[in-house]
C-alpha cells in the first residue's frame, strides 16, 4: 500500500526543524515565533520557560484555536502553572513539549483540520 501526504496549500506546515531554526511553509525562522491557524507572529520576544507569562501569550485568541501547542525549547520544561491553568478555564487545550514534539504534532493537528496555536520557543545561548 502507497501513502502519501496531503497538504492544504491554505495550511502552515513545518518543513524542518533545529536546535536554532525552523522552517515553516520553506522560510526560515531564526527566533522564537507563534503559528496561528492565519498568521506568523514572528520574533516573538520568549527564548526560556523562565520568559513565558499570560502577557506574552496573549495574541493566542482562545476562541480561535482549538489547542495550543507551547515548546519549551531543546528539553520539556513545565511552564509557570498559572498559564496552564488559564487555558484550563477557558476550555482550551494547552500541550507542553520540547521544541521538537511540538513541530511534529503541529503538522498531525494541521493535517487533520485541527486550528492549532504553536509557541515555538527557539532557546538563546
Amino acid at each position: 500500500m502507497k501513502f502519501t501526504q496531503e497538504i492544504n496549500p491554505d495550511s502552515y506546515y513545518i518543513n524542518a526543524h533545529d536546535d536554532r531554526s525552523v522552517s515553516i511553509n520553506g522560510e526560515v525562522y531564526t527566533e522564537s515565533l507563534i503559528i496561528l491557524p492565519d498568521e506568523i507572529i514572528s520574533n516573538w520576544e520568549v527564548s526560556s520557560v523562565d520568559q513565558l507569562s499570560l502577557d506574552k501569550l496573549s495574541k493566542i485568541k482562545t476562541s480561535e484555536v482549538d489547542v495550543i501547542l507551547l515548546s519549551t525549547g531543546l528539553a520539556h520544561r513545565i511552564p509557570d502553572m498559572k498559564i496552564m491553568a488559564h487555558y484550563l478555564e477557558q476550555g482550551t487545550g494547552c500541550e507542553v513539549m520540547s521544541t521538537a514534539a511540538a513541530c511534529r504534532t503541529f503538522n498531525l493537528l494541521v493535517s487533520e483540520g485541527r486550528r492549532v496555536a504553536a509557541c515555538i520557543m527557539i532557546e538563546i545561548p
